[in-house]
């Protein structure tokens, strides 16, 4: 394929590579992105939606067996829901793609006025979680209650294991 370009300016996306029509077609495709996430706005009326993503995803291996790698970086992002109120600022970091695991390299934002971070790794099949571990942190997040709001400080860990059969949370 020739590459292919969509956009301008800071909101573009080039596409290039190849994949093969016969039998189990092979994938050799690379991405580039930069996005304005108000992009997203079309997709979810509830939420507004800003900052910006900038990304390379690569896709191999054959349309059976997709291999992935690559990154997404979010900068300046925000995200802000009417009801329930909620407001995700500051929203910085990246997620990066190595094979079958997805690892969030401290993605952090603001949440509601508090601090907050996640991080980890997660190990799937075709995107499909199979095991890993995150932990979610957040300092002095607001939640808002009838009369005031309260800040509570949170850690936890969500982890899943599919050699003990078993999925763990630790607060």
């Amino acid at each position: 394929m020739d590459t292919w370009d969509w956009g301008h300016d800071d909101n573009r996306v080039v596409l290039r590579g190849s994949a093969t029509i016969a039998g189990d077609p092979t994938l050799d495709l690379v991405a580039n992105a930069a996005l304005d996430l108000r992009l997203l706005n079309v997709l979810t009326p509830a939420a507004r939606i800003t900052g910006r993503a900038d990304a390379e995803v690569r896709l191999g291996g054959t349309a059976a067996a997709p291999t992935a790698g690559g990154y997404v970086t979010f900068s300046d992002g925000e995200a802000r829901v009417a009801d329930p109120r909620v407001i995700v600022g500051d929203i910085t970091g990246t997620i990066t793609l190595a094979g079958d695991t997805m690892t969030f390299h401290r993605l952090s934002a603001t949440v509601n006025g508090g601090d907050a971070e996640v991080a980890g790794s997660i190990r799937h099949r075709s995107f499909t979680p199979i095991d890993g571990n995150l932990t979610f942190r957040n300092d002095q997040l607001v939640r808002s209650i009838s009369r005031g709001c309260a800040r509570t400080p949170t850690r936890r860990s969500i982890g899943r294991s599919t050699r003990a059969g078993r999925r763990s949370a630790a607060r």
